[in-house]
């Protein structure tokens, strides 16, 4: 056979080097194209080839491209022999990782040496359900995961293999490309004994499968196993899961045995998610937690994992009460997590990880002079003069999202010269050249592509004799000095990639096309599409880094190098490739339907001398702990306070919660971790209580069956809504934070309670039914709405949710801090029913105390729906308090408050629930009534 194949992306010949796997579906090699795999089908038949097609050109973005780290093995490019036949693909090598399998039992443990505790676990489960979480925002359906297919290095970083497997979609045709296989244990009861090459699969599907892994990975084993009771042998686990049959599904078929771990000893909230996964799960699959529920719940856990203190190894869940591998050792002689002794017991609590940085805005956009050159057939050409002036160019050391050819960040210092405002067009191209390539020629505003840098080279010399002027492809230097304009952030807006939407052209929102020039944001020098829409083509030759660059922005050019430099990101790539010092190469005579261009004069032409713009700030270095939102626009990432480990750290990065080591070994080269005290936070002056306002009179309403519903009346004024910069427990969904003016309101002084819901709506669909003043849960948002409507032709007045603006405003009355008592979560037990004493249900409402304005349980029993849309944070938010429903995602509303089952991080004022669609009904949401007169949303 042929071992040489053309890869289509790169248009090169890559040649296989080594076998490393045979299959009955494909083998894999070694190639000579650094860091990538080659697979080879043994037969490539066409739907195989369609599928291939489709996934290359939509990859799902990878939450952690930013950190060097590959989520999932996507195919990279297709591979054809020399006829132009497709035989297989090209994907990234993943290095430095072992798999699954050997990670979560202690038996493949201790054979492979790999040292591994039980926190480090929950961090690779929370890791997964993030990647997962990614991979079905872009619709897309695993359909086989086993433990083989997930690799897992020694940072907790996950990586998803055989991805070729996933089932698919074409977003435009519609058509589906299934998942043809399964691996047992991990099919959910529906599939089983079903040809799956029939099945449209859906990601409910895969919750089960998640479901599993998890539960493997905390739990030592299957969750299908335990001590059968039923006579004769044991079932096979294909119909243990068929039947729903686990230790924990209360039926006395299948019981725990003596060596099976307690459900108990995790943090509630994972508890519960269990018992839905594979209990409700089971007769109700659309119950089963989401990848994104799985996330969230893991981080919360994980602030409550500690140390053992006894034994080195040995980490707990705090609300168990003591450590459980320690108490197993001892009843079974038994350690799954082996250690050493440690003379000292240590209940310092868990350091608190600072938040990042602000990201400093742009400078104001400097008073820039600009010109238009004519072309001919009446097209014209927008060119802005930009000034001398100096930079830092590249990425510092400090910033771990940087590649090494980003480095080292040096100083360049920049002649003044005029650039396009916007990338070439197919018009002005077309104009000069006489034709149009492009392959996205719908608009010939759209920018030109499939142009190679030797066409670029030729259309700048056509314009030159057209002008009179010297036209050119920027110097590298001169890119980055034009789109930085005056910034040293990561982009040029700031170092929030979730912005990057307003300002390009990329693979989260491009639809997989060019689009017309100038329609997002410009940088602060007034230039457009300096990120996503086309690469472009820069003059200088690529080079592998920084060292020996000119430091005078002129042209970096070597003899016989005939790769050049491409710059900013396309439609078809993720944020970190759009950075501001992100880099990428091809060959000179390579042209794709995402390489365009845009041009510089030199010298500027200009009446006046510009004043130098000399950047002189330091870049401030990115701070990696907490975790922005995820880019993929998933749940926003909480700051989770790990242990401080002598020479290991823990970090939280778009999505992925990392383990960053200097060990070289995968994990037998983890080092013992050493919990160092951190010196407790210095205790803050209790806040004084807020000066009452003046209320309005309150007013109770008549409901039927002599059912009253109280009404507290708020006076208009004005909040901080959110969560400040400084506080490091804030979520990012929490900023920024903003003022708000609130018109006067009448709120309830409770939750609806269930005799209040039963009054209106003839029906009590709550769980916890032992009482008629507990508050009404198990309604959906839907089911609020429905009440507020007939609550308000029963009274003749208008009742509706409250605006989020309006609860948080309620919420505080009048504070400024966490809680609205102060910012002492050990109060919190005077004012909520929380999972630190609810002994897990609801109670009546209006036992514990109200805040300042005589609200009752605003904080914990059960969580409260709001009017909103659901918006991944307030940038743009209403500041009148209005309803937010604009844009956001109108098929989820926020959530406020917490409830019995949350900790305190969940009950503080600003706190924002983001996973729960409108038609969700559980048994910890509920909600509160506002009455208006003559106000509209």
């Amino acid at each position: 056979m042929s071992l040489t194949y053309r890869c289509q992306l790169q248009n090169r010949w890559i040649t296989l080097t080594q076998e490393l796997a045979n299959s009955g579906e494909a083998k894999v090699w070694h190639t000579n194209f650094n860091g990538y795999l080659a697979k080879i089908y043994h037969n490539p038949h066409n739907e195989r080839v369609d599928k291939l097609q489709l996934m290359v050109r939509n990859r799902p973005s990878d939450p952690n491209a930013h950190l060097n780290h590959i989520s999932f093995a996507w195919p990279y490019s297709i591979l054809e022999d020399k006829q132009g036949k497709v035989v297989g693909f090209l994907m990234p090598e993943v290095v430095g990782s072992e798999t699954l399998l050997k990670l979560c039992t202690p038996i493949m443990r201790r054979k492979y040496k790999l040292e591994a505790n039980w926190y480090f676990l929950h961090v690779v489960a929370r890791n997964i359900a993030a990647i997962i979480q990614a991979i079905h925002l872009k619709g897309y359906v695993l359909g086989d995961i086993k433990l083989e297919n997930i690799l897992v290095n020694n940072r907790a970083l996950p990586t998803i293999i055989d991805t070729d497997s996933f089932q698919v979609s074409d977003p435009y045709s519609g058509k589906i490309y299934r998942c043809l296989v399964g691996s047992e244990g991990f099919t959910p009861a529906e599939l089983i004994g079903v040809n799956l090459a029939d099945v449209d699969q859906t990601e409910v599907h895969d919750r089960f499968r998640l479901g599993v892994v998890i539960y493997y990975l905390l739990f030592s084993g299957p969750p299908f196993r335990g001590l059968w009771q039923g006579g004769g042998d044991s079932l096979e686990q294909s119909e243990l899961i068929r039947r729903g049959l686990w230790p924990f599904s209360g039926d006395k078929l299948l019981v725990p045995s003596n060596t099976t771990i307690p459900l108990n000893i995790l943090h509630p909230d994972l508890h519960a998610l269990f018992l839905r996964c594979f209990n409700e799960g089971h007769k109700f699959p659309h119950r089963r937690p989401t990848a994104e529920e799985w996330c969230d719940t893991l981080e919360a856990a994980l602030k409550e994992v500690i140390p053992c203190g006894k034994v080195d190894n040995h980490y707990y869940n705090r609300s168990y009460g003591k450590c459980y591998w320690c108490e197993r050792f001892s009843n079974l002689n038994l350690d799954i997590f082996p250690g050493n002794s440690i003379a000292t017991v240590t209940s310092t609590p868990l350091p608190k990880v600072a938040p990042p940085s602000p990201s400093s805005p742009p400078p104001p956009p400097a008073k820039l002079t600009l010109f238009t050159e004519n072309l001919p057939k009446g097209i014209t050409l927008e060119m802005v003069n930009l000034p001398a002036g100096q930079f830092l160019m590249g990425s510092p050391d400090s910033d771990t999202d940087a590649r090494d050819f980003e480095k080292p960040q040096h100083q360049v210092k920049v002649n003044s010269f005029a650039i396009g405002k916007y990338p070439v067009t197919q018009a002005q191209y077309q104009a000069v050249m006489g034709t149009n390539r492009s392959h996205f020629s719908n608009n010939p505003q759209n920018p030109v592509e499939k142009v190679s840098w030797d066409d670029a080279q030729a259309f700048c010399q056509k314009l030159s004799q057209i002008t009179g002027k010297t036209y050119r492809l920027p110097t590298e230097a001169e890119w980055e000095y034009a789109c930085r304009a005056g910034t040293t952030t990561r982009f040029y807006f700031g170092d929030d990639a979730n912005q990057l939407g307003d300002y390009a052209w990329y693979d989260g929102n491009s639809q997989a096309k060019t689009h017309p020039v100038g329609q997002k944001r410009p940088n602060a020098w007034g230039l457009y599409d300096m990120s996503g829409n086309v690469w472009e083509w820069c003059e200088d030759n690529w080079h592998d880094n920084y060292i020996g660059a000119p430091r005078d922005g002129s042209t970096w050019l070597i003899r016989d190098n005939d790769y050049q430099i491409l710059r900013g990101g396309s439609w078809y790539f993720n944020p970190d490739y759009c950075r501001s010092a992100f880099r990428y190469f091809n060959n000179r005579r390579g042209s794709f339907n995402s390489f365009g261009f845009r041009v510089v004069c030199v010298p500027t032409v200009t009446s006046t001398q510009l004043p130098i713009a000399t950047v002189t700030s330091t870049p401030s270095p990115k701070v990696v702990p907490p975790p922005p939102p995820i880019s993929i626009k998933s749940s926003p990432s909480l700051p989770i306070p790990p242990p401080r480990w002598s020479r290991r750290k823990v970090l939280i990065n778009l999505g992925l919660v990392t383990v960053g080591t200097v060990a070289s070994n995968i994990f037998a080269q983890l080092f013992r971790q050493n919990p160092t005290p951190s010196p407790s936070p210095r205790p803050s002056s209790s806040p004084s209580p807020p000066s009452p306002r003046p209320l309005a009179p309150p007013f109770t309403e008549k409901l039927p069956n002599r059912v009253t519903l109280e009404m507290v009346s708020l006076p208009a004024g004005e909040f901080l809504m959110g969560s400040p910069d400084s506080d490091p427990n804030a979520r990012d969904n929490e900023k920024p934070q903003h003022q708000v003016k609130v018109n006067s309101f009448a709120i309830g002084k409770y939750p609806v309670t269930q005799a209040q819901y039963q009054a209106v709506m003839g029906t009590n669909p709550s769980r916890f039914q032992n009482n008629p003043q507990n508050p009404v849960e198990k309604v959906s948002w839907n089911d609020a709405q429905a009440f507020c409507r007939k609550l308000s032709q029963i009274t003749g007045k208008t009742y509706r949710l409250p605006t989020e603006a309006e609860w948080e405003y309620a919420c505080r009355a009048g504070t400024t801090t966490r809680f609205y008592f102060g910012d002492d979560a050990n109060q919190l037990g005077d004012y909520a029913w929380y999972i630190g004493n609810s002994q897990e249900t609801t109670h009546p409402v209006g036992q514990k105390k109200p805040n300042a304005w005589g609200l009752y349980d605003m904080s914990g029993n059960v969580w409260e729906w709001c009017e909103d849309n659901w918006h991944d944070n307030y940038i743009g938010a209403p500041k009148d308090g209005s309803a937010w429903l604009k844009n956001g995602n109108d098929n989820r509303s926020p959530l406020r408050g917490g409830s019995w089952g949350s900790n305190p991080f969940y009950c503080r004022s600003a706190f924002r629930l983001n996973y729960v669609r409108r038609v969700f009904r559980l048994y910890t949401y509920g909600f509160r009534v506002v009455c208006v007169f003559g106000r509209t949303l």
